[in-house]
């Protein structure tokens, strides 16, 4: 999952945010936020908190919900629930920057559907971000597994297929 990708980044030094929400239709998966909150840490962070938490290098994790950091974005969860369908935002907003990084800017994100790689990492380039990486997960997650494709499931990309970018930019250009 990305949590477990940010906690062992955090633990090299680099410093993580998380984004996501607490519950979302259609599917209505568990979320990174409803993991964090079972483990008992606070998902109602502001985005100055979240950039206090990633700053402190005995920390350099936190989590922000869409919830606190774009409420008139959480607020079309009813909307979604009720058209039980993904509306095209549903793909920008796994690469909102809700805090800018100094200096070289990386982001991870999941899919699942084919065809969402190459926009997803185009929208990390737009953004300036330095370095992007895109895994196929299960059901849009970042859910790297062992687990081997299903041998029915002959055709698409396997769960852990990666795909990405590193810019040649230098941070002090950006």
């Amino acid at each position: 999952s990305t949590l477990f990708v940010a906690a062992v980044r955090s633990c090299y030094g680099e410093s993580c945010l998380l984004h996501g929400v607490d519950w979302m239709p259609p599917k209505g998966g568990v979320t990174e936020e409803q993991m964090l909150q079972y483990m008992g840490a606070n998902t109602h962070l502001t985005t100055l908190q979240a950039k206090q938490l990633i700053e402190d290098e005995n920390v350099g994790f936190a989590y922000l919900s869409q919830r606190e950091a774009r409420p008139s974005l959480y607020s079309l969860v009813g909307m979604r629930e009720h058209i039980k369908k993904r509306p095209p935002l549903a793909t920008s907003e796994k690469v909102q920057q809700f805090v800018r990084a100094r200096g070289k800017e990386r982001m991870v994100a999941g899919f699942y559907h084919e065809g969402y790689e190459e926009p997803l990492l185009m929208l990390m380039r737009r953004r300036g971000i330095h370095a992007g990486l895109v895994v196929k997960g299960e059901e849009g997650a970042l859910s790297m597994t062992t687990r081997l494709k299903s041998a029915n499931a002959s055709k698409g990309l396997p769960v852990n297929y990666c795909s990405g970018f590193r810019s040649s930019v230098s941070a002090a250009a950006l």
